[in-house]
């Protein structure tokens, strides 16, 4: 089995399942986990977090970062230079169903800067390890979609189409 990550780095951390690799790689042994949020460390997530913290000797910090915006990430990259990490793991979601009738540009930008430009911005900003991993989760709405699903389909999509680009360019992703 590869060895625990040391840094693991969690777009969307605050959410549903980015707290559930944080719970994953700090009961694996990482050393240091970053968590980062658009609205931070909220009520939900500290209650998760404490019980995680308390059962583990990993250092948990939690960023607020909007990684759709560019200006933020770039501060996000100076946080990490002293300690990039070995592990990026992409957890955002924007879930919202949006009826074909119902799509704007608007809409469309919000949805695709949560699944698939911030994640480009970490990745072309942010320091890492030589042997960085990158996990990108993506949905099986990529291939089924469904009523009102459109968009977050062509996002999955999207982020798929990114990974094999990654995985093409020698990033263990």
């Amino acid at each position: 089995p590869d060895p625990a990550p040391q840094h693991v780095l969690i777009v969307g951390g605050t959410g549903h399942l980015g707290l559930e690799f944080c719970d994953h790689f700090a009961h694996r042994g990482a050393r240091r986990i970053t968590l980062v949020s658009r609205s931070g460390e909220t009520a939900a997530a500290a209650q998760r977090l404490q019980q995680i913290r308390s059962a583990t000797s990993t250092q948990i910090l939690v960023t607020r970062c909007d990684v759709g915006d560019q200006a933020a990430v770039s501060q996000l990259a100076e946080d990490l230079h002293g300690a990039p990490p070995d592990l990026i793991v992409h957890a955002a979601v924007d879930y919202s169903a949006i009826e074909l009738a119902d799509i704007t540009t608007e809409k469309v930008d919000r949805v695709m800067r949560a699944k698939v430009v911030g994640i480009w911005r970490v990745l072309t900003t942010c320091p890492r390890t030589e042997n960085c991993r990158v996990i990108l989760c993506s949905s099986a709405r990529a291939t089924i979609g469904g009523s009102g699903q459109i968009v977050y389909a062509a996002a999955n999509r999207m982020l798929d189409a990114m990974a094999h680009r990654l995985r093409a360019q020698g990033l263990n992703c």
